[in-house]
């Protein structure tokens, strides 16, 4: 927008100053989340994925993956729970999520987890067990 401006008695014309389209772009960016460094590819379809399996995903990636690594492959601290699941029952697998394992360094999380979020965190792991969700942040419904 052009503005008509008096300074020192001479008339000049000066812009309206906005964002660089820099500084926009990366705002946007961070917006829709995909500086979480994940390839924009390996998104599932909307269509493919739950509420319980996104909400599995997020629980996860609040509490479980910095000791369980990125999509539940496991790490030097912590089992792949893609294989761990396959083995433990469900309830095992919750009471493990419910009570941990501080034998081997796994603190409980009955204090920040709700039963209805150990599922969510069950059915996400499920679903990335038996290879129906592939690596990466799944798309919200």
């Amino acid at each position: 927008m052009l503005q008509r401006s008096s300074i020192c008695g001479r008339n000049r014309v000066s812009r309206r100053r906005f964002p660089s389209p820099i500084v926009l772009s990366t705002v946007l960016f961070i917006l829709l989340g995909a500086c979480q460094g994940i390839p924009e590819g390996e998104a599932q379809e909307a269509s493919q994925v739950s509420e319980v399996v996104m909400n599995g995903w997020r629980w996860f990636h609040v509490y479980c993956f910095r000791c369980h690594g990125m999509d539940a492959v496991g790490s030097q601290i912590a089992p792949n729970l893609r294989e761990s699941i396959k083995i433990l029952p469900h309830d095992e697998f919750i009471r493990v999520i419910r009570e941990g394992r501080p034998e081997k360094g796994m603190q409980a999380w009955n204090v920040l987890l709700d039963a209805s979020q150990m599922e969510d965190i069950y059915q996400y792991v499920m679903e990335r067990s038996a290879g129906r969700l592939k690596p990466g942040r799944p798309d919200e419904q």
